[in-house]
Parts: C-alpha cells; sequence; structure tokens
C-alpha cells in the first residue's frame, strides 16, 4: 500500500485547533459568529484551514476559550494524523467579547 503523507498549512492546523476548542466547549458557529460580530461563513473559512483569523480576532477568541493565543502564533506545518489534547474551558464566558 502506498501511503503519502501530506503537510498540513498553518490555516488548516490554526482552523483544527479553533474548531475543536468551540466543539469542545459547545458553541455553535452561529454562537462565535454573534461573539465576534462576523459571518459564520468567516468562521467556517478560519475552521477550514482556507484562511488565518486576523489577530484581532484570535485575540477574542483566546478569551472566550483561553486556548493560550501563543499556541496559535506558533503552530508548526505537522502531518494530517495530528491528534490535539484541548482541555474543557472551567467557565467560559459566553459574554466576551
Amino acid at each position: 500500500m502506498n501511503r503519502t503523507k501530506r503537510k498540513m498549512r498553518k490555516a488548516e492546523v490554526v482552523g483544527n485547533i479553533l474548531k475543536n476548542y468551540r466543539e469542545e466547549n459547545g458553541f455553535s458557529l452561529e454562537e462565535i459568529s454573534q461573539l465576534l460580530d462576523i459571518p459564520v461563513e468567516e468562521i467556517i473559512q478560519w475552521e477550514e484551514g482556507k484562511k488565518l483569523p486576523p489577530l484581532d480576532y484570535l485575540e477574542k477568541l483566546d478569551k472566550i476559550f483561553k486556548f493560550g493565543i501563543d499556541r496559535i502564533l506558533k503552530a508548526e506545518l505537522t502531518e494530517v494524523t495530528i491528534t490535539l489534547t484541548i482541555p474543557k474551558s472551567k467557565s467560559v464566558d459566553r459574554e466576551t467579547s
């Protein structure tokens, strides 16, 4: 069997991290869209790795999920088969914007 390893682009790595934090903390795309005051389609593009979120939105997301923005900024290219360990936030403030 011939397997090819594909490297993920930084946008894909960041998108996976953001999607996992959103889902693990029980937020819908619509809720995040409202908190950030942007269209759902924009968040979908981030989560699918089609584009990186601007820094000001990463800062807002960090306030919501407390993932440590440095983790996102230092995201390295990795193989597609990555495993993310994401701790659930103990107190997620849905009013943070």
